[in-house]
């Protein structure tokens, strides 16, 4: 999945951006409801006043302390759209690696942590009767305010500004190509299967794994199936079960909680 090194003009349709919104997605779905809005148009904002993150948990967006962004992605015919979480996931740690030079872990699905604590999160929604999904990303710029969470200032050399434009560009070119070659290989997982297990620290780590309305059980990440949803062996049997929707804690990784950690 190698982007280039160089932005090409047509990676970016458009960049809307606003001094504050409720939600990034929000605004970009408006925005699809009155106007023809072209693939790979983002809208970023430096406030968000709603943001939202996985599993319906409020992400604090203040001024000037990340970078909050959504971007429309197509995936025409797509009969996997499941891999989307997964795919911006592993294009946002390659943008954040290369900014950074960082070392950025991938817990499954698509949360970015440094160490034991989070940098980033993706929330990713439909668009109803069409192929389009907007795709919003969350990235810490700093992380005084949030508890257990890491900022990209803390992983560049003091002094240093974070770029958001640089970021944005960034991030939409990888996964831009990504989208790419997903689509030229005629949709396959295949690729996507091993590019993003090589990436993916929840396999082989001890799990805490909390499913809606079911009790929380433990066992250790194996892999990745077909889909994109994880797998883990419950601990004390041979039992592999498939995990679709779910918090999964890492045991040496905090609970996410409502404050972009």
């Amino acid at each position: 999945m190698d982007s280039g090194p160089e932005l090409n003009a047509q990676d970016v349709a458009q960049i809307i951006s606003y001094p504050q919104v409720d939600s990034t997605n929000l605004e970009l779905a408006r925005l699809m409801s009155h106007d023809n809005v072209p693939p790979w148009t983002v809208v970023v904002a430096d406030q968000q006043t709603a943001g939202r993150g996985r599993q319906g948990r409020t992400w604090v967006s203040e001024p000037g302390t990340g970078v909050w962004m959504s971007v429309l992605v197509e995936l025409p015919q797509c009969p996997a759209p499941g891999w989307l979480p997964l795919v911006t996931g592993a294009c946002l740690s390659a943008t954040v690696q290369s900014i950074t030079g960082a070392a950025v872990g991938l817990k499954w699905p698509n949360d970015l942590v440094v160490g034991e604590r989070k940098l980033a999160g993706i929330l990713i929604e439909s668009v109803p009767d069409s192929d389009h999904f907007v795709v919003g990303v969350g990235v810490n710029g700093e992380s005084s305010n949030y508890p257990g969470a890491i900022g990209m200032r803390e992983l560049l050399p003091e002094g240093s500004v974070v770029d958001s434009l640089r970021m944005i560009t960034t991030l939409v070119r990888e996964l831009r190509r990504a989208v790419q070659s997903w689509e030229s290989a005629g949709w396959s997982s295949e690729p996507l299967h091993r590019w993003y297990s090589d990436q993916c620290i929840s396999i082989g780590s001890e799990l805490v794994v909390s499913e809606p309305g079911q009790l929380e059980w433990t066992g250790v990440g194996v892999g990745v199936d077909s889909e994109g949803h994880l797998l883990v062996r419950e601990t004390g049997t041979t039992n592999v079960r498939t995990v679709v929707a779910a918090d999964v804690i890492h045991a040496t990784i905090a609970p996410c909680t409502p404050r972009n950690s």
